[in-house]
């Protein structure tokens, strides 16, 4: 047996220390302990098929963490930073996402129903096949004539749009390169993402997106 230790991200702390098989085991035994797993450093973990159910993981680093097909159903995500992580088809159910970094991560295949993302950064973030249904602040229209998708989030009192590798903190920002000639005589078609620009304005107007504090 090994002795796994859980340590804060800042200061090296000791949040929970297991003798046992795997890190992953420990991390388990952490969450059902009711451990205080805030801003832990988990940086590379497998954590594959984990059932992390509940945990509160706010403010921990999981960057390059798999996490594919692991049980999040309710856990505390709220300013994790998750880039680059894989998080194909795991249960995100009811699970807080807000102001969460999830650049380059894959969230191919994942259930997110009921979960919270305001204020998420999806940049290069991979949602095909999540399922979205009764996602809370985050709307996801397409694909397009090409392909792709769009995402949007509220997000520092603007409306973040994420499509391809393309991000843009604002509706402005993305109308301004949609409206211009870069992709004049190609497969994507501006008109397209101005639609979509327009539907995405509306339905946070109608949710009342930039009335609340991310």
């Amino acid at each position: 047996m090994k002795l796994y230790q859980i340590k804060h991200k800042l200061n090296d702390s000791i949040l929970f220390e297991l003798e046992c098989g795997s890190l992953k085991l420990a991390i388990e035994a952490a969450v059902k302990s009711g451990a205080n797993l805030r801003n832990a450093y988990l940086y590379g973990a497998n954590l594959y098929g984990s059932d992390l159910s509940g945990a509160d993981l706010s403010g921990a680093y999981l960057y390059n963490v798999n996490l594919g097909d692991a049980n999040l159903h309710g856990a505390n995500l709220r300013d994790a930073y998750l880039g680059g992580s894989d998080l194909r088809n795991a249960n995100l159910s009811n699970a807080n996402l807000s102001n969460a970094y999830l650049y380059d991560a894959n969230l191919y295949g994942a259930y997110l129903d009921g979960a919270y993302l305001r204020g998420a950064y999806l940049r290069g973030t991979n949602l095909h096949g999540a399922n979205l249904r009764d996602a809370k602040s985050i709307i996801r229209v397409g694909p397009s004539s090409a392909g792709y998708e769009m995402v949007a989030v509220p997000r520092k009192g603007a409306i973040a749009i994420s499509t391809g590798c393309k991000h843009f903190n604002t509706i402005e920002e993305a109308r301004k390169h949609w409206a211009g000639d870069n992709y004049k005589g190609s497969s994507r078609k501006p008109e397209e993402y101005a639609l979509w620009l327009d539907m995405i304005e509306r339905y946070a107007e109608l949710h009342e997106w930039s009335a609340a504090d991310d």
